[in-house]
């Protein structure tokens, strides 16, 4: 999912069977349109293949940084991925106000053609209810 850092509007948003990992689907929604733009991630959109894709594409990486099994992160590490962690966490608050507003984040359809309408339609519906919010509090 593509998330806006300042409206929190959902840009862009792609399907992917459980068994595929995300970082798999970031070059389908990291394009060339998003040149000089941040990319804020979670540790699982590490590596060369991705990190490749955003010098391409002019996208500005602040995907945390994560350790391996025998070099655990530093403390500078840490504190970079804390600073990154105050804007990543605005793509959480999308999940949590679906989870807490529009009653779950998980689908129980059968098929990826249902689930992705219903992930689809659970977007839309996001999108709409924080657009009346902006709106009003644009006008206050």
């Amino acid at each position: 999912m593509k998330v806006g850092a300042k409206t929190k509007l959902i840009r862009d948003y792609t399907t992917t069977p459980a068994s595929t990992n995300d970082g798999v689907v970031l070059p389908v929604l990291i394009t060339a349109a998003d040149r000089d733009l941040k990319l804020h991630a979670d540790a699982a959109y590490t590596g060369a293949p991705i990190a490749e894709h955003l010098r391409v594409t002019g996208t500005r990486n602040y995907i945390h940084e994560k350790g391996t099994a025998g070099e655990p992160i530093t403390a500078t590490q840490k504190q970079r991925n804390r600073r990154k962690s105050k804007t990543r966490a605005r793509v959480e608050h999308v999940f949590a106000f679906m989870e807490m507003s529009l009653g779950r984040t998980y689908n129980r359809c059968v098929g990826r053609v249902r689930n992705e309408y219903q992930i689809g339609m659970m977007n839309l519906c996001y999108n709409l209810c924080r657009s009346v919010h902006l709106l009003s509090s644009a006008t206050v």
